[in-house]
């Protein structure tokens, strides 16, 4: 079994600036495509059940909050790339637009791509605005199960020149690919998030 992330709870599910926690715990922020795989990472991550995996991309319009002990949060945010109604454009996809401008005590956003497919420009375009914002970031190559290991190595060369090309100087280091499914590189991402917090 994968190493996984020890004493990870589901606290709320928020729609509203003023439901937003206060405790001052640092999230680590999942930002991505719709149906790009964040609820299935958490489960991965936590070894539980613990968010709801749609199949109907967009479907998710609330910032979910996960507590991985006493040490940080895991921020799901809502999809890009799908809305399902008009009142979600006009509120709440502004309330998420703004997510990063809000004081929030944001210790890093991970990016997660869909590792079959190339970068959208909706992606690069949120790259760049964590960097102009000063976050640190990582990428999350997600789906890799349904690929073979040649394809995954040569599709995850594809996304990191794409990304080096738009200008965007992620080390290798801050790329990950893993599947949820099977586990495969699960244990690395873990290990990584475990040392932001506990050296």
């Amino acid at each position: 079994m994968a190493q996984i992330l020890e004493n990870v709870h589901f606290i709320k599910a928020v729609r509203q600036e003023n439901e937003l926690p206060q405790d001052g715990l640092p999230e680590i922020v999942l930002a991505g495509r719709s149906n790009v795989g964040k609820s299935s990472l958490v489960n991965a991550l936590s070894g539980q059940r613990l968010s709801r995996v749609s199949q109907t991309p967009g479907k998710t319009q609330q910032i979910l909050y996960f507590r991985v002990g006493t040490d940080f949060y895991l921020t799901d945010l809502p999809g890009y790339g799908y809305t399902k109604a008009k009142d979600a454009r006009q509120g709440f996809s502004g309330f998420v637009d703004r997510y990063f401008s809000l004081d929030r005590p944001i210790h890093a956003v991970a990016l997660l791509l869909d590792l079959r497919l190339l970068p959208s420009a909706q992606d690069l375009q949120m790259l760049s605005y964590l960097a102009e914002k000063a976050l640190p970031a990582i990428v999350i190559l997600t789906k890799g199960d349904k690929l073979s290991r040649s394809q995954r190595l040569q599709q995850s060369g594809l996304i990191t020149a794409q990304l080096q090309r738009a200008g965007l100087n992620l080390d290798k280091a801050d790329i990950f690919a893993v599947s949820n499914r099977s586990g495969e590189g699960i244990a690395a991402l873990t290990g990584w998030l475990k040392k932001q917090f506990r050296p």
